[in-house]
């Protein structure tokens, strides 16, 4: 997959959470081990992106406002989607 960037790794974290799913599950889809995993998790909680109910986790209607955001970003600049 090579080098991402920070806000290609929340984008992809946010995506996966569309649906409630698993710690695990967006750790194995997201491709991140668990240390840095963690750190990301935390940081899209706190600031609202991401929420959690006992042991499963879901995008916030925050967390969809970055993903439209991040899809426009990626079309001014003539990227295709990953």
């Amino acid at each position: 997959m090579g080098n991402r960037h920070r806000l290609e790794i929340y984008y992809r974290i946010l995506n996966i959470s569309k649906n409630t799913v698993l710690k695990t599950h967006i750790m194995y889809k997201a491709n991140l081990s668990y240390r840095p995993f963690n750190e990301y998790l935390t940081i899209l909680e706190s600031r609202g992106l991401l929420g959690k109910s006992s042991n499963t986790f879901k995008i916030t209607d925050k967390g969809i406002e970055f993903l439209k955001a991040y899809q426009i970003i990626k079309n001014l600049l003539g990227e295709s989607e990953q």
